[in-house]
């Protein structure tokens, strides 16, 4: 007989998946306690070492499913299954939990208890005992849980949190839709409800990083107004520095600190070179103290892999997207870790890698228009055969998939991608009527970035004159690029041999 938490069938008991509970009230009035009830029990598991728990992130597809249990732990990888509702009972509220075998789909034990509304907190305490309890009957062990840090015991603060976090989660999918006025007011409204949550427990940190993300959230959405994008972004720094400055072993403090801190690179706010630089440095050390208080912080391995891609250290970001893809494979940014495996892997020549991951991505996120995209970058390697149909057939699932925001200039820069191809088959007029067509001004390219694209395009063809015309017109654009040919060195390999490749770029042929 196998010991309790060993691995049977491909799963093991040990790796626990926290659903979300069921709002059982009559009205649908329990919606944010039975939320914020699932999302602290997962939190707090989560610092049992004994256990692998499933993010709150990754159970979150399964929240209203019609999937039965044991379909929902194979697609999670879960012996385990916590299982629960919420409901009304007099003037009490009743919760109610249950363990569910992962391999089977049978119940195994219940437990259920009665707290007034006004004491939910206190259901939050119970429930993490009732189920840790069940977990040590089940596993044979004693599994703790641990001192959960910087906790509020305010009931209407918590309550508030709850309501921040589905409303940021409605700007989320708002903005997936391309509705950017409902994401606009979703996130406004999270920020009021996160800064009433702050004064009724000044020292409790989460409203302060739940303000932070929303100001961040805010300036991803205006793109077209960098002046006011920067505001945002500084004050998302200025309550991640507050939230530090409350507890200085604040993971997602930091988190939130390097990561707002990079988005002023990444969107390209900031132009002077030096305060490029400081920005860069501040939030590597950011997201680095992040990952070393908590070494499971997915999301902040997710970043700091983000930060080494936009420095051209392409096995560091490798290393840091390995790591959050092993801490968290069901991470709500997993498909962003896999498409970074892939271009890290790509980048490197490792082409083998570069396909599974592509792979990986079109399985698991069949609606995300970056593993069609990764499929047609392929195509420039030795690993893949380009054929021009199959190339304007994945030009056509990119324009389709790609939210409607960002269409006009996807579909361009992969018609760029695809003359490559057809240029390769023995078409050089068509690969060239393209790639002519395919240009655009500033209304569509604002920042000049499809020039890059022609300038690979016209070299991957042969093409080096045109390439070093459109290089150096890049590069003024551009000049803190000038290191680019860290990132794709391959890319380079036959223009390099050109003397004036190595004067505009500034590196030895």
């Amino acid at each position: 007989m196998s010991q309790a938490g060993d691995i049977s069938h491909g799963l093991s008991r040990r790796r626990i998946a926290v659903l979300y509970f069921e709002d059982a009230s009559k009205g649908g009035t329990l919606a944010h306690v039975a939320t914020g009830l699932t999302e602290s029990l997962i939190n707090r598991l989560s610092q049992v070492g004994e256990l692998d728990v499933v993010s709150a992130d990754g159970v979150a597809p399964y929240q209203r499913t019609k999937l039965t249990a044991d379909s929902i732990a194979r697609a999670l990888g879960a012996g385990t299954i916590v299982r629960g509702s919420v409901e009304e009972d007099g003037d009490q509220l009743r919760v109610s939990a249950r363990l569910v075998d992962g391999q089977s789909g049978v119940s195994l034990e219940p437990v259920s208890f009665h707290v007034p509304p006004s004491a939910v907190l206190n259901a939050r305490d119970s429930l993490s005992g009732a189920v840790a309890d069940l977990l040590r009957k089940q596993l044979g062990d004693e599994v703790r849980l641990r001192e959960q840090r910087s906790a509020t015991t305010n009931v209407q603060a918590w309550l508030l949190v709850q309501r921040v976090e589905n409303s940021r989660k409605l700007a989320y999918n708002l903005t997936a839709e391309s509705d950017v006025p409902g994401a606009m007011k979703a996130l406004a409204e999270a920020d009021s409800l996160a800064a009433q949550a702050a004064l009724l427990d000044p020292k409790w940190t989460e409203p302060l990083i739940q303000r932070g993300w929303s100001a961040y959230q805010s300036a991803q959405l205006l793109t077209k107004n960098p002046r006011q994008a920067l505001a945002l972004i500084d004050t998302a720094l200025a309550y991640a520095t507050r939230a530090i400055a409350i507890d200085l072993r604040s993971a997602d403090a930091f988190e939130l600190r390097g990561t707002a801190g990079y988005e002023r690179v990444r969107s390209e706010l900031l132009v002077d070179q030096k305060a490029i630089n400081g920005a860069i440095a501040a939030a590597e050390s950011d997201l680095r103290q992040a990952v070393g208080i908590n070494r499971r912080q997915a999301s902040a391995w997710n970043a700091l892999s983000l930060v080494e891609y936009g420095r051209y250290n392409v096995a560091e970001s490798n290393n840091a997207a390995r790591r959050a893809y092993e801490e968290d494979a069901y991470l709500r940014v997993a498909a962003s870790v896999v498409y970074r495996l892939w271009a890290t892997s790509y980048d490197m020549e490792q082409f083998t890698d570069a396909i599974h991951w592509c792979e990986v991505g079109q399985q698991r996120f069949p609606k995300d228009y970056r593993f069609a995209r990764c499929q047609l970058y392929l195509m420039l390697t030795t690993a893949v055969k380009g054929d021009p149909k199959d190339a304007w057939r994945l030009v056509g699932e990119i324009s389709r998939l790609t939210p409607k925001l960002q269409v006009e200039m996807n579909r361009r820069e992969a018609e760029m991608i695809a003359a490559v191809v057809i240029g390769r088959a023995g078409l050089p007029d068509s690969a060239d009527h393209v790639l002519k067509r395919a240009r655009a001004g500033k209304d569509v390219d604002p920042n000049g970035e499809l020039i890059g694209v022609e300038t690979v395009a016209r070299a991957q063809l042969g093409e080096n004159d045109q390439a070093l015309s459109l290089l150096e017109r890049y590069l003024t654009n551009h000049p803190d690029h000038r290191d680019f040919t860290k990132a794709n060195p391959w890319w380079w390999r036959e223009l390099r041999k050109d003397p004036r490749f190595a004067k505009l770029a500034g590196v030895g042929s």
